[in-house]
């Protein structure tokens, strides 16, 4: 059976998740995973892989200093990206 479920039937501890990925997500969520621990990552984690491609991308092969700069990086691990061991 299907219910007409409102943020505000959720338990305190989804309504924020509900209020940030929407309700139907939410459900989608604990139809999927429900009653399971779920470890989020941190965004950066997420965001690695394609932080690093552009990196690769935008090296000229002598701009690391710049690179560091404009992503907040240190020369070394700049190097450690674009010249993977």
């Amino acid at each position: 059976m299907k219910y007409d479920v409102k943020i505000e039937d959720l338990p305190p501890e989804c309504k924020e998740l509900a209020d940030i990925i929407g309700l139907q997500s939410v459900l989608d969520l604990a139809n999927y995973r429900g009653g399971e621990s779920l470890y989020i990552p941190k965004s950066d984690k997420l965001t690695r892989a394609a932080r690093d491609r552009q990196i690769r991308d935008e090296f000229n092969g002598t701009n690391h200093k710049e690179l560091a700069r404009r992503h907040n990086l240190s020369i070394v691990w700049i190097r450690n990206i674009v010249h993977p061991s």
